[in-house]
């Protein structure tokens, strides 16, 4: 079993040029293309962003296929964020400890 999570926050990443602009990336290096997003499997992202001017981030996922692409924003509060991520910890927990070939063989 690993072992239980734990979140030490990470300061987001400010371009130079634009310091109203804050990217969180996690820890890795600061290269324009990497903050734009987190690419995930089959072309999508996630990237979550927040202008200084702003009392929310905006939490942006998107899918790219070919020529085409379609993207959802959701601006998020402080307290919103932090219960996507208890729900999103909750789920990485549940895959973790309940893996698919088990529920799959416990449901037949």
């Amino acid at each position: 079993m690993k072992a239980p999570f734990t979140h030490t926050p990470v300061a987001p990443s400010v371009p130079a040029d634009y310091p109203l602009q804050r990217y969180f990336i996690g820890p890795a290096p600061d290269h324009v293309h990497q903050l734009d997003a987190l690419n995930i499997k089959d072309e999508g992202y996630v990237r979550v962003y927040r202008s200084a001017r702003n009392n929310d981030a905006d939490l942006v996922l998107g899918k790219a296929s070919g020529r085409s692409s379609i993207s959802a924003s959701f601006s998020l509060t402080p307290d919103q964020l932090r219960e996507l991520a208890s729900r999103l910890l909750d789920a990485a927990h549940d895959i973790e400890t309940n893996p698919a070939e088990v529920l799959a063989k416990a449901a037949s």
